[in-house]
């Protein structure tokens, strides 16, 4: 059986022949030429540009093809964001839980008695700061004592302006060795 289609035709059911107000019985309907008051369609769905690629398509129809576009990109984008989470807190917690085993595997250190002994140090600090030896006079004595001088009493005092005073005894046996002494430490008598 022969079966023609044309668009002003409607589709007959199956086992029926088509018929068309126009036609009679078992009559043909006349076909209008093709260009002649029918109009040429343009395809509105994206997926009609890929089929049909002889027909132009409409600027909707280009419109819902870069929707339909941007529609995928944006759930594979969603999708690979949502995995870098997943990857990013799952390393987060890793290194959480590897930061809290190293932590643990660390000593415990008296911090109280590190502060005592801190406090205690600083406190000698500043009394060492203050006290002046008596080996530094002593150290200059050594480089200037002429012979036949001994130093018998030594006295070392610090006055209220912070300067201080060293006295010394000396014993001698002539004025010879004491004036020689005394050139020594530039002193006077």
């Amino acid at each position: 059986m022969a079966f023609s289609f044309t668009p002003t035709q409607p589709q007959s059911q199956e086992g029926q022949a088509p018929t068309s107000p126009q036609a009679g019985f078992g009559g043909a309907t006349p076909l209008a030429p093709v260009g002649q008051g029918t109009a040429v369609s343009y395809p509105d769905s994206p997926w009609l540009i890929l089929h049909d690629r002889d027909k132009d398509p409409s600027i909707g129809a280009y419109v819902q093809l870069i929707l339909a576009l941007v529609a995928v990109l944006s759930v594979i984008l969603s999708a690979s964001i949502y995995g870098y989470s997943v990857y990013l807190t799952s390393s987060i917690a890793s290194k959480k839980a590897e930061l809290a085993e190293k932590e643990s595997s660390f000593k415990t250190y008296p911090l109280e008695d590190m502060r005592k002994l801190s406090l205690q140090i600083s406190t000698l600090d500043a009394l060492l700061k203050n006290y002046v030896s008596a080996q530094s006079p002593l150290k200059f004595l050594e480089k200037v004592v002429e012979n036949g001088v001994v130093f018998d009493k030594f006295t070392f005092t610090k006055d209220k302006g912070g300067n201080y005073t060293a006295q010394f005894t000396a014993i001698t046996d002539n004025y010879r060795n004491l004036i020689q002494q005394l050139e020594a430490l530039h002193l006077t008598e």
